[in-house]
């Protein structure tokens, strides 16, 4: 049922917007002496349903033209609400038909705020309006009219509808099926090739962050004759030239404080400094030994970075991705073991239906 119509910029048009809601009858009459535009209503409905000479409808001061209409969808409109699903437009109880046209010939279709063709608007509209005229007794010559004048005359029209509900079920459980026996027919090959996937992976066992710790300890066994040299002088300097001092040194600024109470705070300084000096010697000597020398290590950790590194070319940019992946593959293992059961449930399911 027609509840809105709205018309901008059409012939002695300039804006214009009628509401039929409301009104107990569903009945509306426009009256007025030849010329007012009356027709032009009419003329605009039947743009909408992708009638041609639109652009010849627009006013002379205007460049383009929108016609657009709002249609109450029922349960009893199942032509409407089938066109609505297969071309995936959403709606909720209602259908806005939109049209724009510009005065080069030009025009745009849109239904439910969604860009469609002028054949699936007409379409939809021919389903929502019927414009009745001298010469609409032609229809009866229209053969896919006549189930329609037929179950009309018999009082069908709930059988109908029940019966468009089931086979629109069948046809969604037919569709399912298929792609049910498709994916039956790739599982077997689908499953090897996800199962040595999930295992590569998983004999890998890898660390999230694994492979950053591994390029610092290969850097770190690439300098670890340089390391190893530059801590170890250090070291001997230290040991060499400042710590066989420091005890003198301490026992010198505690005579002077002895002498020159002033100077406490100072001696109390350099005893602390003395014995960091010694806690930094034991650090580095400590540092010094542990750096590593094994070469074979660092034929370890090449061989480990390129393992994860081709892990990384397969599966994901990082080790995250990577462990993502095998997740995936895990979850699409489980499912591939509930096709064969869905499959049992479906075909049982037409089998009800087509009872």
């Amino acid at each position: 049922m027609l509840l809105e119509l709205r018309i901008e910029n059409m012939a002695l048009i300039d804006s214009l917007q009628l509401d039929f809601a409301g009104r107990g009858s569903g009945l509306a009459v426009f009256t007025g002496e030849t010329g007012a535009g009356k027709s032009i209503i009419l003329q605009a409905i039947h743009l909408l349903a992708g009638g041609r000479g639109a652009s010849s409808c627009i006013r002379g001061d205007c460049d383009r033209a929108v016609v657009e209409a709002f249609f109450v969808v029922g349960e009893d409109q199942p032509e409407v609400l089938g066109l609505l699903r297969e071309h995936g437009i959403e709606y909720n109880g209602g259908c806005i038909v939109r049209r724009i046209f510009t005065r080069n010939g030009r025009s745009r279709f849109y239904v439910n705020d969604r860009l469609v063709t002028s054949r699936l608007a007409g379409a939809l509209t021919e389903n929502l309006v019927n414009i009745a005229s001298q010469h609409d007794h032609q229809q009866l010559l229209v053969a896919r009219r006549h189930l329609d004048f037929l179950d009309s005359f018999g009082e069908l029209w709930e059988q109908r509808l029940e019966f468009s509900r089931i086979y629109g079920q069948w046809q969604n459980l037919s569709a399912r099926l298929h792609e049910l026996r498709q994916q039956e027919q790739d599982k077997e090959q689908r499953r090897d090739f996800l199962s040595y996937q999930l295992r590569e992976i998983r004999e890998a066992e890898i660390t999230p962050g694994e492979d950053t710790e591994l390029v610092h300890e290969r850097d770190r066994l690439k300098s670890s004759a340089t390391l190893a040299d530059l801590a170890g002088r250090s070291h001997e300097l230290i040991y060499t030239k400042v710590l066989e001092h420091l005890p003198q040194i301490r026992k010198n600024m505690e005579q002077v404080a002895a002498l020159d109470g002033s100077a406490g705070e100072l001696a109390e300084r350099i005893g602390s400094a003395c014995f960091e000096v010694e806690d930094l010697e034991l650090a580095l000597r400590e540092y010094r030994d542990a750096i590593p020398r094994d070469s074979s290590r660092l034929e370890d950790i090449n061989e480990r970075l390129g393992v994860l590194k081709q892990l990384q070319r397969k599966y994901g940019q990082s080790l995250e991705e990577v462990a993502a992946f095998a997740d995936r593959a895990e979850q699409e293992l489980a499912s591939l073991d509930s096709v064969e059961r869905e499959l049992a449930s479906v075909a049982g399911e037409i089998e009800k239906l087509s009872a």
